[in-house]
């Protein structure tokens, strides 16, 4: 069967061909779309149906994310497309309601790096050199925020979501990317072996937690093992690869960027896979540029076979270093030439003249209030300083990190970036429908919380209803307001309408049934009881019991088993009882003069109570003798009299359990040669259960 997705306005427009992956957020297709007759492959992110009580959350977020990844361009980062909310998987032409959010991104042909490392087990470090670059200019170009004004964080960076292609590497699935500097809270996804150590402890997420995923995903593509930075020596043991054979001081590089402490991290993902790049083609030390600077360990000596090994690869390599560091700067500084100026060691390298001049060096801000921290910057002349505030336990607007070392040179044009504490963001639990223990101690690290209680049906206690509302960032020291059951009374339904009852109960959050009990002498709908009783405690369901009066049918309009004839003639019809007109009648006339009876039978299904009728002796009859009326149940007599002209009597005749009803009339006597006698049942009614009878009703009318 061939399924298709799609916006509102063309909700046929992708056409869905394989699950390629699924995972936290939801499953990746392959899907096709036709633009100008032409058929392009793309990737389909779908959010998977658990989370779609969440969907306007996700739908708002992930619009923000394609708005800001349709601003940057990159040769490996993966595009987005469009993101839509639309009818789910369906038959061509056969779209439903819109309950189905997708994210639509370029298509990437290739293999995961996860898949690709799993195919070259033998591979040599070299192989591993153009991944670790590509990713890396991508990591950095993200992180200039070259294109879109801000730093951008990715928060995923992992062997599943890089891309291996024959135009090098791609890193996709952006389901999680983020703008540096915003405060709201965040979810850690993913492996735990690629996320930072202070991103996994505290959900504080910065450049360094990106470089940090960065260093494992490199780690990976080196030994085809995620890292464990509990066990360092091992770690060590398998960087150990063909090509990096007794090379310490590139397996210290690889694990620099695995520092438990972000400070201590490089702070330049090029600079970084640049100077792997030269270690591992030509030996000896590199400058890493860190947050802090560490001495750079010693070499390792190294075997004759690494030495011959390394004599032949030299020249190659050396051009691959170049090229790699060439195509990394391009990209990271964001264009052809970059925007900023070249780093101060790759002037130096090259044999120019430097033009930065070396001004003072960097004080100690960590601890300085924001104020304080700009003021010493400005008096030191650095104008370039940007502010990420990320929540704190801690007194508000105090500096937390600082980008440029302790004691570093401060130059001329240098950017500072400073982490300065903000008030604590909490993301408001969703409290509604648990009871108000629950919700207390959830709330436990909120200054005010206010309980308010409220008439419901509801246990007493339950939470109806919260501000601020579940998944809006609060701080704590917002006040938050609880409405919850209390203990409410059951009202008195006697004197209500059904109507007027149930909206009265689905405003407590309750419930109405009806119950009805069969009373022949009632009026349908009258009150009977209620359970729970008046003034009780309410419940969520409350029973109302109602009186079910009974219903009326025509024994004219029953189908009856015979009606005999012969010498007698019993039909419905209509004549008069001493004086009355009775349109519904049974008539049985006898016109031989006979002195037989007449028989009425019907099949009452045990279904009906009373039989209710007028009897008597037809005015009209042409003679003037003498009839007998008798009505049976199931071959028992339920009643007899004699009747002669101008006598009538009201019949209300018991039939509870009849099965088979028997109406017979007897000529008892006439004159001799008088014809024409006249017995009738006036206006015949059943009477039984009105829901019964309406049965009755609706057969006759079908």
């Amino acid at each position: 069967m061939t399924l298709f997705i799609g916006p509102p306005q063309n909700p046929d427009k992708y056409q869905l061909l394989e699950v390629r992956s699924r995972g936290g957020e939801g499953e990746v297709w392959k899907a096709t779309t036709t633009v100008d007759s032409v058929e392009i492959p793309v990737a389909m992110k779908v959010l998977l149906p658990t989370n779609a009580e969440d969907l306007d959350s996700w739908h708002q977020r992930w619009l923000r994310q394609a708005e800001l990844l349709n601003s940057v361009s990159h040769p490996n980062l993966m595009t987005v497309r469009e993101v839509f909310l639309g009818a789910a998987a369906h038959e061509e032409g056969a779209a439903g309601p819109e309950t189905t959010l997708c994210l639509v991104m370029n298509w990437v042909e290739g293999e995961s790096l996860v898949q690709w490392a799993e195919r070259r087990p033998d591979r040599d470090a070299l192989e591993s050199l153009r991944i670790i670059g590509g990713l890396a200019a991508a990591v950095d170009y993200l992180h200039s925020g070259s294109d879109v004004g801000q730093t951008i964080l990715h928060r995923d960076i992992k062997p599943a979501n890089v891309i291996v292609t024959e135009k090098g590497p791609k890193l996709v699935d952006f389901g999680f990317v983020r703008v540096q500097g915003s405060t709201s809270p965040m979810t850690m996804v993913g492996s735990p072996a690629y996320i930072a150590p202070e991103a996994a402890a505290a959900l504080a997420y910065t450049e360094a937690s990106d470089l940090y995923s960065l260093g494992a995903t490199a780690y990976f593509a080196l030994t085809g093992y995620p890292p464990n930075i509990e066990d360092v020596d091992e770690m060590r043991r398998r960087l150990e690869v063909k090509g990096l054979e007794g090379r310490s001081d590139v397996h210290e590089h690889i694990l620099a960027m695995l520092s438990r402490d972000p400070a201590r991290r490089p702070a330049s993902a090029v600079d970084w896979a640049q100077g792997l790049a030269t270690l591992s083609i030509v030996g000896g030390s590199t400058v890493v540029s860190e947050r802090h600077s560490t001495p750079t360990p010693p070499q390792s000596a190294t075997t004759p076979q690494a030495e011959r090994k390394r004599q032949w690869l030299v020249p190659a390599m050396v051009i691959l270093a170049i090229l790699l560091t060439a195509g990394a700067l391009v990209w990271a500084l964001g264009g052809p030439l970059g925007d900023g100026p070249p780093p101060a060691e790759a002037a130096s390298d090259s044999g120019s003249t430097s033009t930065v001049a070396s001004l003072q060096v960097m004080p100690l801000l960590v601890g300085m209030s924001q104020e304080e921290a700009s003021s010493r910057l400005a008096e030191l002349g650095v104008s370039d300083v940007t502010i990420e505030v990320t929540p704190s336990d801690g007194e508000p607007g105090i500096v937390l990190e600082q980008s440029v070392a302790e004691g570093a040179d401060l130059v001329d044009g240098m950017a500072v970036s400073l982490v300065v504490s903000g008030a604590q963001v909490i993301e408001m639990p969703e409290l509604v429908g648990s009871n108000r223990q629950e919700a207390e101690a959830l709330l436990a690290g909120f200054e005010t919380v206010d309980i308010v209680e409220q008439d419901s049906a509801l246990p007493p206690g339950t939470v109806l209803d919260q501000t601020p509302d579940a998944g809006e960032e609060v701080s704590p020291t917002e006040p938050v307001l609880l409405v919850v059951a209390g203990e409410t009374p059951t009202p008195d339904f006697s004197q209500m309408t059904v109507t007027q009852a149930t909206d009265l109960l689905e405003n407590l959050g309750g419930e109405l049934t009806t119950v009805y009990e069969y009373q022949p002498e009632g009026t349908t709908g009258d009150y009977v009881a209620q359970a729970p009783a008046a003034g009780e405690p309410l419940t969520p369901l409350v029973t109302l019991t109602l009186v079910e009066g009974p219903g009326v049918i025509l024994l004219e309009d029953m189908e009856p088993l015979q009606m005999t004839r012969g010498w007698f003639d019993v039909e419905f019809g209509q004549g008069d009882i001493n004086g009355n007109r009775y349109i519904h009648s049974l008539v049985v006339v006898d016109g031989s003069n006979s002195l037989g009876d007449g028989l009425a039978e019907y099949n009452l299904g045990r279904d009906f109570d009373r039989l209710r009728a007028t009897a008597g002796y037809d005015d009209n009859a042409l003679a003037t003798g003498e009839m007998r009326l008798e009505i049976l149940g199931d071959g028992t007599l339920l009643f007899s009299n004699d009747y002669q002209l101008g006598e009538e009597e009201e019949l209300l005749i018991d039939v509870t359990g009849v099965l088979r009803l028997e109406i017979r009339v007897t000529t008892l006597c006439c004159e001799d040669g008088d014809l024409d006698e006249r017995m009738l049942l006036g206006q015949v009614e059943l009477l039984g259960p009105e829901s019964v009878v309406a049965e009755y009703r609706n057969t006759e009318d079908g």
